[in-house]
């Protein structure tokens, strides 16, 4: 079965859709609390203008008493209020319609809400309630009225400019998302054209051209740190390139010596050693010799190998050189007899 390779998506476009995503967010939380606070502040105010009419309709109402009439004026259109007696009958209102509502605490309002109230839509009323009582002048009695002050939240204009808030924000989003998107398109590839830039420098250095190195001109900022620890890492590569190089070559040279002694006595048993059996035991004796050399020169070359690598500690011995000069002179007279040392 063959494996289809995903093709990872480019930096810039995962840039820019987490721009985007950030955005809508930001609108998203940005609509939900300018909302929030606005219908606060909102319920605030309406139940400032509540609390202010129902003293006002208490003031009213008291004088009316007082004076054998009933005027009940200034009261807005929009404030809905209802004045009844203990046995809930209507002593005053302007809008029948509305039911008698729960109580609330003093200089408080509260929600009343009922869904499919009317024929055309719902009752949502911010109200307070307050029992007043008062003595019947004419026959000296106590009674108690209760006063109710609403306002239908379903009908005023100003909430429903709010609660429609979010639709004219999901309008506009559309084309925010779609105008943030090109700026982060944009934003990113202009902050990454460095990075792509190093991409394609570093791509043109090679084993054979490690002496190449990335442009470092431009502000000192994370990007030119960036090139600059490349440029190290290249500089570290080259210097063990080059160490790579000289060991090579050592150990070529190392290892020719023994090898041009070997192949000078072969070359001797070739011609005498058949007959002469002085030289037959040399040249096996030497062969013997340079095989365990070149054994002893693989374990050194092992042992250096680790000793660069940190594996194994340095440590320094003191040789005789006298013997060693004269084993070199003594092959080399085997490999070239005419040579005079």
């Amino acid at each position: 079965m063959i494996m289809k390779k995903n093709n990872p998506k480019p930096l810039s476009v995962k840039i820019t859709l987490f721009f985007t995503a950030i955005t809508f967010f930001v609108v998203l939380s940005f609509t939900f609390l300018m909302v929030n606070s606005l219908t606060r502040s909102l319920e605030k105010k309406r139940s400032d203008e509540i609390l202010y009419y129902l003293d006002l309709l208490e003031r009213t109402f008291s004088q009316s008493l007082s004076k054998n009439t009933t005027t009940i004026n200034s009261i807005p259109y929009y404030i809905l209020y209802k004045i009844t007696t203990d046995n809930n009958t209507t002593l005053y209102t302007n809008d029948p319609l509305i039911p008698l509502l729960p109580d609330t605490k003093e200089k408080t309002t509260d929600t009343f809400f009922e869904k499919d109230f009317f024929l055309d839509g719902d009752l949502n009323l911010l109200y307070t309630t307050k029992s007043v009582s008062y003595v019947n002048e004419e026959d000296g009695t106590n009674s108690t009225i209760r006063i109710q002050v609403a306002i239908d939240m379903q009908q005023d204009d100003t909430h429903l400019i709010v609660q429609g808030l979010p639709a004219v924000f999901l309008l506009y989003i559309v084309p925010i998302l779609i105008i943030s998107g090109f700026l982060g398109f944009f934003v990113s590839n202009r902050f990454l054209k460095p990075i792509k830039k190093i991409t394609v420098q570093a791509k043109e250095i090679s084993g054979e051209s490690l002496n190449k190195r990335l442009d470092t001109t431009g502000p000192h900022d994370e990007l030119w740190a960036l090139a600059c620890t490349f440029n190290d890492l290249f500089t570290r590569l080259e210097e063990d390139f080059e160490r790579q190089k000289r060991f090579t070559s050592d150990a070529a040279h190392e290892l020719k010596t023994p090898l041009a002694v070997i192949s000078g006595y072969v070359n001797l048993l070739l011609r005498w050693g058949k007959t002469d059996a002085k030289i037959l035991e040399e040249s096996l004796a030497m062969l013997k010799k340079e095989c365990e050399s070149m054994t002893t020169l693989t374990e050194n070359l092992l042992q250096l190998t680790r000793m660069e690598n940190d594996l194994i500690p340095y440590e320094e011995e003191t040789l005789p050189l006298n013997p060693f000069l004269a084993e070199l002179i003594h092959s080399y007279s085997i490999i070239s007899p005419d040579t005079c040392f």
